[in-house]
């Protein structure tokens, strides 16, 4: 009797654990970035050596570098221009934010600045080495791209 007992309790531990990282894939993702199959999806940026990134939205071109600080500052610089060359305008609006891929900690927003027509610079807290996306929201949609920080 005892035996059947234990059986139950394991097959029931076991199930829970399935369960649980079923739950976790399905309401988090994997975690790769990617945006395939997903409707409206934000653009994805593409490496173009270490530390750069490039990438597209709707609208516009997002070219840009990573600059990593001391004590959990990042820092991007970057360029956005339209179709034919020509910089974002002043007044528009672009928000940075970065959030650690596969952790479920609240996105951090980076402070903007405007440097010159179309260039920008963006500086804002990480809490540890690793994955971290990078969303910069453009006046047609998001662009996102995956970079390591600290390794």
């Amino acid at each position: 009797m005892l035996s059947r007992a234990f059986f139950f309790i394991v097959f029931g531990l076991i199930l829970a654990v399935a369960g649980s990282f079923l739950a976790v894939v399905l309401f988090f993702g994997d975690g790769s970035g990617s945006s395939a199959g997903r409707p409206n999806a934000p653009a994805l940026g593409t490496i173009a050596a270490a530390g750069t990134f490039e990438g597209r939205t709707p609208a516009w071109t997002v070219r840009g570098r990573l600059i990593e600080t001391p004590m959990g500052i990042v820092r991007i610089e970057f360029q956005v221009q339209d179709r034919n060359n020509g910089p974002m305008p002043k007044d528009a609006r672009v928000d940075v934010g970065f959030e650690m891929v596969g952790h479920a900690m609240p996105p951090t927003r980076a402070t903007v600045e405007h440097l010159a027509p179309g260039v920008y610079r963006a500086t804002g807290p990480v809490t540890m080495s690793g994955r971290w996306r990078i969303d910069i929201r453009l006046p047609d949609g998001t662009f996102q791209h995956v970079i390591d920080i600290g390794r």
